[in-house]
């Protein structure tokens, strides 16, 4: 066994870790500044609400002042923590100097006057802003700014939770589920320990949690763990897409975005008078707290506070989601420990980490943070619960911007490099799994024939020159996401699913081979005299997508008169694919039989 000195080598290394530690520690610094003064203001603000509980029905104001300001200088910046993964993921613009000053005064504003937000969420964009904003000064190439702003990612969120483990682990994490970057892994572990010790220098002090009693890790309470992170997942899908969806709810209703704070605010007003509490404004940090003893909390405390929470950032208020999901974790956890027989205190624990794991898509992060914050007796535990809870919370999630590298459990129906969003818009049943469908259109892709587009009114399909009675056919249909049928009345339409879904519906009923709805990041496509113009990771209301229709040609016809009235003023395309014998062989590989 020989051993070869590589002094180039050495010295390249040295290089590199002298060049990143003195740029995360320019990042950290930043960031566990930005952090502390933050923290700082956001006690204030609590104490002042406290002390006034009138300040609450000023929340409208408070909401319509927060709307305009985004609304006249904040329109770069408004897509919040989704804007920083997505410059990660593919830098253009960069991430906006004014996202750090805007979240932080915004997110003061609304815990001032009681709306139901954390804290996460502002320190994440803060330290991402300030690393985008010195990357730009220092003039750094894409690589650059990619693994710095990951590192002010991880500055922001382990400075602000005190957990600088977690958010070296957090920064890799949450860009992508199933892959970590580990490319950036010592700029972040700097930022992040650098902006823990610098928030901490500046005198501000995190919250302490104490699991008093520890039960005896085994298989028995190894099998209750397991059950409760199916609650803790399940309660993390309620959380993202009840948020997602009031979201949408809001802009569908107010088109003029200043306005949608203020409605909000109005119910979260009306939800205090329901609940007969104001424990759920705010952090809810008391509420967190008496999670951790018996009988602290109410049984359903857990489904108030996401209802306010959800109210409070769906309608555009300012804020992270990731405290609010800790209260929401715990209070569910002390609930279940009744359930399950076990200590309340440490049900808590794993609930307020393992309902984040879920919703973050982030199960290792969230396994160190609940080391780092309730010690390592209970680390067998914390990592049953994350891990349960990030599979069984599926390709959903609060940060829609998040891409998939590695489907959770082997879903052929989910691509790799698609984002959260554009699985959470085109995912629904289909007859045939991803894979059967795309092996089917590339074998008969080089002997299919195109027939002309039938222009948008017409509802029946143009003749074909030379008919075959085995013929495959291929329908596609462009149409909005958020599009739905247009008989139903307005109020019906709000609460119904997209009419791709009735379409997707419709087909399995009618036996046709396959029907599925993709996404399209860019580009356009006309629907009668509109032109509807797309953008790389547009939200829902812009999104345009197709749906593909596959069977024999017969009774693509018969189906296509059925649906006529729903898309009579759509872009079709019809495209006939005589291969027969290749369909069967490929649904025959794929233990399907044809029609």
């Amino acid at each position: 066994m020989s051993f070869h000195w590589h002094p180039q080598e050495q010295v390249a290394t040295g290089r590199y870790l002298l060049k990143w530690l003195v740029l995360s520690s320019i990042v950290g610094v930043c960031g566990g500044t930005a952090s502390a003064v933050f923290l700082a203001c956001l006690d204030r603000a609590t104490a002042v609400r406290l002390e006034h509980p009138w300040l609450l029905y000023f929340l409208p104001i408070a909401g319509l002042a927060i709307g305009l300001v985004y609304h006249w200088w904040g329109k770069d910046c408004e897509k919040g923590n989704n804007l920083i993964l997505e410059e990660i993921h593919d830098p253009k613009n960069g991430v906006s100097g004014r996202m750090a000053p805007l979240i932080l005064i915004a997110t003061v504003a609304t815990h001032l006057f009681g709306g139901s937000a954390g804290r996460e969420g502002t320190a994440v964009q803060m330290g991402g802003s300030l690393a985008g904003w010195i990357g730009r000064k220092l003039r750094l190439d894409k690589i650059h700014t990619r693994i710095l702003l990951m590192a002010g990612v991880s500055a922001g969120f382990g400075s602000v939770f005190g957990t600088p483990i977690a958010g070296m682990i957090f920064g890799l994490e949450v860009l992508a589920v199933g892959r970590i970057r580990y490319d950036a892994l010592f700029p972040c572990l700097a930022a992040s320990l650098v902006g823990d010790w610098t928030c901490t220098a500046w005198g501000i002090e995190h919250t302490h949690y104490a699991v008093n009693v520890v039960p005896q890790f085994g298989p028995i309470l190894a099998m209750k763990v397991f059950v409760a992170a199916l609650a803790f997942a399940l309660v993390s899908v309620l959380f993202a897409e009840t948020t997602h969806w009031l979201h949408w709810v809001f802009k569908q209703a107010t088109p003029w975005s200043p306005a949608r704070p203020m409605i909000g605010a109005v119910m979260v007003i009306a939800l205090v008078w329901v609940a007969g509490t104001a424990d759920y404004l705010g952090l809810g940090i008391p509420v967190l707290m008496q999670s951790f003893e018996p009988g602290g909390v109410a049984t359903w405390a857990f489904l108030w506070k996401l209802i306010f929470t959800a109210v409070t950032l769906g309608a555009g208020f300012k804020g992270g989601e990731v405290t609010p999901l800790f209260v929401i974790g715990a209070a569910l956890g002390s609930t279940l420990g009744g359930l399950l027989d076990v200590p309340t205190g440490y049900m808590a624990a794993l609930g307020f980490v393992a309902v984040f794991a879920g919703a973050a898509n982030t199960p290792l992060a969230c396994t160190v943070m609940g080391i780092e914050l309730f010690g390592a007796p209970l680390a067998p535990s914390l990592a049953i619960a994350c891990c349960a809870s990030y599979i069984w919370s599926g390709h959903r999630g609060i940060y829609l911007s998040q891409i998939v590298d590695t489907p959770k459990t082997g879903d052929e129906s989910v691509l790799a490099e698609e984002s959260l969003r554009n699985v959470r818009q085109t995912q629904s049943p289909i007859t045939l799994n991803y894979q059967a469908l795309t092996s089917l259109v590339r074998r008969l892709r080089g002997c299919s024939t195109s027939v002309p587009l039938v222009s948008p009114g017409e509802s029946e399909m143009k003749p074909v020159t030379h008919p075959a009675s085995a013929t495959v056919g291929l329908v596609r249909i462009f149409l909005s996401a958020d599009e739905k049928k247009k008989s139903q009345p307005w109020y019906k339409r709000l609460l119904s699913r997209p009419l791709y879904m009735d379409i997707i519906d419709l087909a399995r009923k009618a036996g046709l081979w396959g029907a599925t709805a993709k996404g399209m990041t860019s580009g356009f496509t006309k629907h009668g005299k509109s032109s509807v113009v797309m953008h790389a990771e547009s939200g829902l209301r812009n999104t345009q997508l197709y749906v593909d229709l596959i069977a024999p040609r017969p009774k693509l016809e018969a189906f296509f008169q059925q649906i006529a009235p729903l898309i009579d003023d759509h872009l079709v395309i019809y495209k006939e694919l005589e291969c027969w014998n290749a369909a069967e062989e490929v649904f025959a590989e794929q233990g399907h039989k044809s029609s």
